[in-house]
Protein backbone atom coordinates (compact mmCIF):
# COMPACT_ATOMS: atom_id res chain seq x y z
CA UNK A 1 0.00 0.00 0.00
CA UNK A 2 1.09 3.57 -0.47
CA UNK A 3 1.24 5.95 1.73
CA UNK A 4 0.65 9.66 1.81
CA UNK A 5 3.24 12.60 2.75
CA UNK A 6 0.50 14.36 4.38
CA UNK A 7 -0.66 11.76 6.98
CA UNK A 8 1.53 9.01 6.49
CA UNK A 9 -1.19 6.84 6.17
CA UNK A 10 -2.01 3.94 4.04
CA UNK A 11 -4.40 4.12 1.46
CA UNK A 12 -7.03 1.28 0.51
CA UNK A 13 -7.55 0.28 -3.09
CA UNK A 14 -10.59 2.49 -3.04
CA UNK A 15 -8.70 5.56 -1.80
CA UNK A 16 -6.38 5.05 -4.43
CA UNK A 17 -8.77 4.29 -6.93
CA UNK A 18 -10.68 7.88 -6.14
CA UNK A 19 -7.46 10.00 -5.98
CA UNK A 20 -6.28 8.53 -9.79
CA UNK A 21 -9.78 9.30 -10.57
CA UNK A 22 -9.36 13.31 -9.18
CA UNK A 23 -6.12 13.72 -10.64
CA UNK A 24 -7.56 12.03 -14.38
CA UNK A 25 -10.42 14.41 -13.72
CA UNK A 26 -8.39 17.43 -13.35
CA UNK A 27 -6.06 16.69 -16.23
CA UNK A 28 -9.16 16.76 -18.24
CA UNK A 29 -10.88 19.84 -16.84
CA UNK A 30 -14.07 17.77 -15.74
CA UNK A 31 -16.00 17.00 -12.57
CA UNK A 32 -15.97 13.86 -11.33
CA UNK A 33 -19.65 12.48 -9.90
CA UNK A 34 -18.59 12.94 -6.32
CA UNK A 35 -17.65 16.52 -7.33
CA UNK A 36 -21.43 16.84 -8.49
CA UNK A 37 -22.54 15.31 -5.78
CA UNK A 38 -20.97 18.19 -3.62
CA UNK A 39 -21.91 21.06 -6.03
CA UNK A 40 -25.46 20.31 -6.70
CA UNK A 41 -26.37 18.86 -3.31
CA UNK A 42 -27.43 15.52 -5.01
CA UNK A 43 -26.78 11.84 -4.77
CA UNK A 44 -25.08 9.65 -7.28
CA UNK A 45 -28.44 8.22 -8.24
CA UNK A 46 -30.20 11.21 -8.55
CA UNK A 47 -27.78 12.04 -11.12
CA UNK A 48 -27.24 8.80 -12.96
CA UNK A 49 -31.30 9.04 -13.20
CA UNK A 50 -30.52 12.59 -15.01
CA UNK A 51 -28.64 11.83 -17.36
CA UNK A 52 -30.36 8.85 -17.80
CA UNK A 53 -33.06 11.30 -18.70
CA UNK A 54 -30.64 13.58 -20.99
CA UNK A 55 -31.19 15.91 -17.97
CA UNK A 56 -28.55 18.16 -16.33
CA UNK A 57 -25.39 19.14 -18.04
CA UNK A 58 -23.70 16.84 -20.44
CA UNK A 59 -20.75 14.63 -19.19
CA UNK A 60 -18.71 11.64 -20.79
CA UNK A 61 -18.09 8.23 -19.69
CA UNK A 62 -14.61 6.41 -19.89
CA UNK A 63 -15.14 2.88 -19.08
CA UNK A 64 -17.39 2.66 -15.55
CA UNK A 65 -16.44 6.58 -15.03
CA UNK A 66 -18.69 9.74 -15.37
CA UNK A 67 -17.42 12.75 -15.87
CA UNK A 68 -18.95 16.28 -16.27
CA UNK A 69 -16.62 18.67 -18.68
CA UNK A 70 -16.69 21.51 -16.15
CA UNK A 71 -17.36 24.30 -19.20
CA UNK A 72 -20.44 22.23 -19.72
CA UNK A 73 -21.36 22.62 -15.95
CA UNK A 74 -21.04 26.15 -15.70
CA UNK A 75 -22.73 26.70 -19.13
CA UNK A 76 -25.71 24.53 -17.58
CA UNK A 77 -25.72 26.44 -13.88
CA UNK A 78 -25.54 30.08 -15.89
CA UNK A 79 -28.89 28.14 -17.86
CA UNK A 80 -30.21 27.55 -15.32
CA UNK A 81 -29.96 30.75 -13.47
CA UNK A 82 -31.21 32.60 -16.45
CA UNK A 83 -34.11 29.71 -16.46
CA UNK A 84 -35.56 30.47 -12.73
CA UNK A 85 -34.88 34.49 -13.09
CA UNK A 86 -37.85 33.97 -16.45
CA UNK A 87 -39.59 31.91 -14.23
CA UNK A 88 -39.79 34.12 -11.28
CA UNK A 89 -40.63 37.55 -13.21
CA UNK A 90 -43.30 35.12 -14.67
CA UNK A 91 -44.43 34.76 -11.65
CA UNK A 92 -44.22 37.81 -10.72
CA UNK A 93 -46.42 38.75 -13.62
CA UNK A 94 -48.98 36.38 -12.84
CA UNK A 95 -49.19 37.59 -9.43
CA UNK A 96 -49.34 41.44 -9.72
CA UNK A 97 -52.11 40.55 -12.91
CA UNK A 98 -54.20 38.81 -10.19
CA UNK A 99 -53.82 41.46 -7.63
CA UNK A 100 -55.37 44.01 -10.06
CA UNK A 101 -58.14 42.15 -10.52
CA UNK A 102 -58.69 40.96 -7.15
CA UNK A 103 -58.27 44.92 -6.43
CA UNK A 104 -60.76 45.58 -9.67
CA UNK A 105 -63.19 43.25 -8.15
CA UNK A 106 -63.08 44.98 -4.43
CA UNK A 107 -63.93 47.82 -5.99
CA UNK A 108 -66.44 47.28 -7.57
CA UNK A 109 -65.79 48.21 -11.01
CA UNK A 110 -68.29 47.30 -13.70
CA UNK A 111 -67.43 45.56 -17.05
CA UNK A 112 -69.09 46.80 -20.89
CA UNK A 113 -72.57 45.47 -20.15
CA UNK A 114 -72.64 47.78 -16.80
CA UNK A 115 -72.69 44.42 -14.54
CA UNK A 116 -70.12 43.99 -11.55
CA UNK A 117 -66.87 41.79 -13.14
CA UNK A 118 -66.96 38.82 -11.25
Amino acid sequence: MRVTPETNEALSPEEKRRERLQAIARELDCYTVQDMEALYDMSAATLAAMRAKGQGPDFTTLGRTTLYPKESVHQFIRHSIGQRSSKARTQRRKSEHLDTQQQALSDGLTGDCGRALV
